[in-house]
């Protein structure tokens, strides 16, 4: 049971989420020459809204994954409907109350994030550019998510938030488009995996650049992560 909600929450792929905020975060205190407390509450607040996403994915897709994927937890019955049902409630209450602790624009960005992981699920998650769009959207709100929530003003961001943001969407577009295309080409599969991967040594070389004197640890265990991502991608299928 165990390793069903394991494959159905995508494990392996987590390594790369707490590290948006993070980098965020990293990146305003960078441009505002400041050191602040690393926003513990948006890391919560986006670890729980992307459960909660990668949920919604399997509960609105059942019935494509039924033909296309038949080994997947809700379709074997492994997991049932209302469980996950019950666990994307929860893990969506989780996200939502932990943006509650990262101020008035935490909570703004969160409801941001849910409209736009509910939108790709039944909106554009089918379309060519829109998918990809919105999923590189996500991610680029979690970024934003940990910088504004550090109480910097956004006055003093500079040319390093600018670039980590568009570092961020333009990989993520990259990846996601990809990715649509690995059912009908198995062989892209490593690369897919790498360029996901990849995120957390980006994450990390932002951390590396904050004023934090902590910085160094903490970029070092996102690149760990890299690392274990690799590693937990071999035993963990993430499709």
């Amino acid at each position: 049971m165990l390793g069903a909600w394991l494959r159905l929450l995508r494990a392996p792929n987590f390594l790369t989420v707490p590290g948006d905020p993070l980098a965020g975060a990293a990146v305003a205190m960078a441009d505002c020459g400041t050191v602040v407390p690393w926003p513990g509450f948006a890391v919560l607040s986006v670890m729980g809204l992307y459960a909660a996403g990668l949920l919604d994915n399997d509960i609105t897709g059942l019935e494509e994954d039924r033909v296309r994927r038949p080994d997947r937890p809700l379709v074997t019955g492994t997991i049932s409907l209302r469980a996950a049902r019950r666990a994307r409630f929860v893990a969506w209450c989780v996200g939502l109350a932990a943006a509650c602790g990262a101020g008035a624009v935490g909570v703004l960005l969160a409801v941001v994030l849910s409209l736009l992981i509910a939108g790709y699920h039944r909106v554009t998650r089918t379309h060519v550019v829109w998918g990809p769009a919105t999923l590189a959207a996500c991610r680029g709100t979690a970024l934003c998510m940990g910088a504004v929530t550090t109480q910097l003003s956004w006055e003093c961001w500079g040319w390093r938030t600018a670039l980590a943001l568009g570092v961020w969407i333009a990989w993520v577009f990259a990846l996601s488009a990809l990715a649509r295309r690995e059912e009908i080409r198995p062989s892209l599969r490593r690369r897919v995996g790498f360029l996901l991967g990849a995120l957390p040594i980006f994450q990390a070389v932002a951390v590396w650049a904050s004023p934090h004197p902590d910085a160094p640890v903490v970029g070092g265990v996102l690149a760990l992560f890299a690392g274990a991502h690799a590693i937990f991608r071999r035993a963990i299928p993430v499709t």
